[in-house]
């Protein structure tokens, strides 16, 4: 991996869903909770494929953000 990763590159590696959660399935997820950032992971379950919904709150000083991104694992 590190002989095709650029020089100021990032690897980033992601286990997708455990056995654990798939059996569970839980809908809510809090991920991040600190003074600057709050993302909550909502979780659609299907039956051979999840859509996780990532919801960060920021708190850009005087003004609060909200974000929305949706990925689809099958």
């Amino acid at each position: 991996m590190r002989d095709v990763l650029r020089e100021d590159g990032i690897l980033v590696l992601d286990q997708g869903m455990t056995d654990r959660q798939w059996t569970e399935k839980p809908r809510f997820i809090p991920a991040i909770n600190t003074s600057e950032l709050c993302r909550l992971m909502a979780i659609d379950y299907a039956e051979e494929a999840f859509t996780v919904h990532v919801i960060d709150f920021v708190d850009e000083g005087v003004e609060r953000a909200f974000h929305h991104d949706a990925f689809v694992y099958r």
